[in-house]
């Protein structure tokens, strides 16, 4: 298992019920996978560098994951097919947070 960091630019116009419920939909995402969820964070609306389907502003959520490398993939494309996640990074965590 390798461990992996991913920030998400969620739609700001979602409530802290639906944030709570697009992390709890995450983990049980990379669990199907076999992966696990260490570390979650949602860190609030804050203002975009550029504009994101009209909108100044995004909601930043942080997770902190474990997955097998060759699944990534599927997790990737699981992300594209949300709507309410507008942008995406997913990179390698070299050292752990927990």
């Amino acid at each position: 298992m390798t461990n992996y960091e991913i920030l998400m630019i969620l739609d700001p116009s979602l409530d802290e019920t639906a944030v709570q419920d697009k992390i709890g939909i995450m983990k049980k995402w990379i669990e199907d996978l076999g992966g696990s969820l260490n570390l979650s964070e949602d860190k609030g609306i804050d203002r975009l560098a550029y504009e994101i389907k009209k909108a100044m502003q995004g909601r930043f959520v942080y997770i902190l994951f474990s997955l097998d490398p060759l699944k990534i993939d599927s997790l990737r494309h699981e992300l594209r097919l949300d709507e309410k996640v507008w942008r995406y990074n997913i990179k390698k965590n070299l050292q752990v947070k927990v």
